[in-house]
C-alpha cells in the first residue's frame, strides 16, 4: 500500500506514514519525514518555554518517570527493541550526535568534572578498583595509549636540554614519590601544557612540570589546570 503526503506529494509506502485513527485509511496525512519538520517549525518559536515546562513536569515526577522507564526497560524484548531503535538513530545521524555532545559537554564540562572529583575522592578504593579493572580488560587500549604518550613525550624533550635540566625533571617525578608516601595519597608529575593538548602541545622540560595530586591530574586530562 501507498499514499501520497499532502505536504511533500510524494507517494510513499504506508510505512513512511504514522497510524491516525481519524483517516480512513488508518494513516496520518503527512509522512514521518514532513510531519517531523512541521513539528519542529512549531516548536521552534517557543522551545525556551517547552523545555522549561519539561524540566519543570520532570522535577515534580522525576520517581513515577524513573519507575517508568524501568519497568519498561525490565521486559528484555522492550528493552532489545530500545537499544536497536537508539543505535539505528546513532547510526543515521551521526552529526548530530557529535554536535550534541560537543554543546552538552561545553555546557556541563565544570560541572561534571567537579562531580567526577568529588565521586572520585569520596569512593577512591572503588574507583581504583574500577579503574584497573577496565585497565585489565582493555590492556590493548592502555598500550596504544602508553606508546602514543611514550612517542609524544620523546617528540615534546628539545635536544638543547642540559644536564642539570634532566635532574630538576627527575627532581619533580622523586618529589611526587616522595609526597605520596608521606601524605598517604597518590600524586602524579604533570605537564601544566599537555602535551597532547586540545589547543597547544607543551614541552617535556622543567618549567612545564608540576606534582598534583591524582585525582587532580585524570580530572584535568589533556587541558590546563586553571580551565579545570
Amino acid at each position: 500500500m501507498t499514499k501520497i503526503c499532502v505536504c511533500c506529494k510524494v507517494e510513499k509506502d504506508a510505512s513512511a506514514f504514522k497510524p491516525s485513527k481519524q483517516n480512513s485509511d488508518g494513516l496520518y496525512s503527512y509522512c514521518r519525514v514532513c510531519a517531523a519538520e512541521k513539528e519542529r517549525a512549531r516548536r521552534a518559536p517557543i522551545r525556551d518555554q517547552i523545555n522549561s515546562q519539561g524540566r519543570a513536569y520532570y522535577e515534580s515526577h522525576k520517581e513515577q518517570i524513573k519507575q517508568s522507564v524501568r519497568r519498561y526497560l525490565s521486559d528484555p524484548a522492550k528493552a532489545a527493541r530500545k537499544i536497536e531503535t537508539q543505535k539505528e538513530w546513532l547510526e543515521r545521524n551521526p552529526n548530530k550526535t557529535a554536535e550534541y555532545s560537543r554543546r552538552h559537554y561545553e555546557k556541563n564540562g565544570s560541572k561534571k568534572r567537579a562531580s567526577a572529583r568529588e565521586r572520585y575522592a569520596e569512593n577512591k578504593e572503588k574507583e581504583r578498583s574500577r579503574m584497573l579493572r577496565y585497565q585489565a580488560d582493555n590492556l590493548h587500549i592502555y598500550a596504544a595509549n602508553a606508546a602514543a604518550r611514550r612517542a609524544a613525550k620523546q617528540q615534546a624533550t628539545p635536544p638543547w636540554l642540559t644536564e642539570d635540566h634532566l635532574t630538576m625533571m627527575k627532581i619533580a617525578y622523586q618529589m611526587a614519590e616522595l609526597m605520596s608516601e608521606r601524605m598517604g595519597i597518590k600524586f602524579h608529575v604533570d605537564h601544566i601544557h599537555p602535551l597532547r593538548g586540545e589547543n597547544l602541545c607543551g614541552l617535556h622540560v622543567p618549567w612545564n612540570l608540576q606534582v598534583i595530586t591524582e585525582a587532580e591530574n585524570i580530572a584535568k586530562g589533556n587541558r590546563l589546570l586553571d580551565k579545570v
